[in-house]
């Protein structure tokens, strides 16, 4: 039997790996959590860790601070991955961030062995569709590209590729994208499209209902009865996916402008739930509505509840619920953007509704 390593840095990088490891029982797979902050574990990794699943082990490597402190923590890291390497017989890796120098120095050392390794990219949000990434504007749309790589390479080695959009470095063989459909990008690895069954199998979710379970445990901050979100069958009319609350107020002004907004859609609707933004401190509607627990991935989320309709702005958790749940209302709210923003572009593209305003989406 031989290994597959998954490398992570984000929940959402999880749960793709999730469904890949239950889909190929076969091989032996590892978890490898890269690029965590210390002192900080994610509750998704905590979880994997007490109900590993189709994992054989996690392990976790940290980052470093600064400039000499990042390359001091890496070279440790890069030691220990070489010690990782030795016992296993790798022959897949996946990776949701190609442009992460763990991975990609696990991918030139064993490349460099002569070892037949297929490296395989599993979609990690929108930026995995453009040619750009999405939030980079102005210098950094310019210096990013030419100045990181540079760095990279005179501190470690020209080993270092950043060629190419996300997922179209010399390291990849696949690219998995949920929506192939939507890629803007020109050229680049062949392209797969990721089964949603692989994630929606009673083998995938029985394994995702421990995972939430056990993060439920940990999380008691939300008023919303939690054993009912991982009941089978658990449904409701509507969930609102909202983004961070600086977004939300530099566009709104207060949190009770934004309930303005919200309020006809609200009254109109019987069941309703809300999903904040992971790292939200500040509960926009307080009590007004029912929340699902922020530590979760949306993805886990999507997998094992069924939303009549979801409404959000032009976030990676409406691709996936409109890929997980293609039957269900999936709405875009351009709050204050251009119309030919590329996010909300994306999502007219991938069958989204599209409205100006929460009060639309009724």
């Amino acid at each position: 039997m031989t290994d597959c390593l998954h490398f992570c840095s984000t929940p959402r990088n999880v749960f793709f790996s999730i469904g890949q490891a239950c889909r190929q029982p076969e091989l032996k797979h590892h978890l490898v959590m890269i690029d965590q902050p210390y002192g900080k574990d994610m509750p998704i990794v905590r979880a994997v860790e007490y109900h590993k699943g189709p994992f054989k082990s996690v392990s976790q490597y940290r980052k470093g601070s600064g400039l000499l402190g990042k390359r001091r923590i890496r070279q440790q890291v890069f030691k220990e991955l070489d010690a990782m390497m030795r016992k296993r017989n790798v022959t897949q890796v996946f990776t949701g961030n190609d442009r992460r120098i763990e991975f990609q120095y696990v991918m030139h050392q064993l490349r460099r062995r002569a070892e037949h390794v297929k490296a395989i990219y599993l979609e990690d949000g929108v930026n995995s569709y453009l040619p750009y990434h999405p939030s980079h504007r102005g210098l950094r749309a310019m210096a990013d590209p030419a100045l990181e790589p540079l760095l990279k390479r005179l501190s470690y080695g020209d080993w270092y590729d950043r060629s190419g959009a996300v997922g179209c470095s010399r390291w990849i063989d696949t690219r998995r994208l949920t929506m192939p459909q939507l890629l803007q990008t020109t050229g680049g690895p062949e392209v797969e499209a990721l089964a949603p069954e692989a994630y929606t199998s009673d083998t995938a979710i029985n394994y995702l209902s421990l995972l939430t379970e056990r993060m439920l445990e940990s999380n008691r901050s939300c008023q919303s009865d939690m054993q009912a979100i991982v009941q089978a069958g658990f449904s409701a009319d509507l969930l609102l996916v909202l983004p961070h609350s600086n977004d939300l107020l530099s566009e709104y002004g207060s949190a009770q402008a934004f309930y303005t907004q919200l309020k006809s859609l609200l009254e109109s609707t019987s069941s309703v739930w809300v999903k904040y933004h992971p790292n939200e401190t500040m509960p926009i509607l307080e009590q007004r509505v029912q929340e699902l627990p922020r530590s979760l991935p949306m993805e886990m989320l999507m997998s094992q509840c069924h939303f009549k309709r979801i409404v959000g702005d032009t976030s990676a958790a409406l691709l996936s619920a409109k890929w997980l749940h293609p039957a269900a209302e999936i709405i875009s709210v351009n709050a204050g953007k251009k119309a030919n923003d590329p996010l909300f572009s994306l999502m007219g593209q991938a069958g989204i509704k599209l409205v100006n305003a929460f009060a639309e989406a009724i």
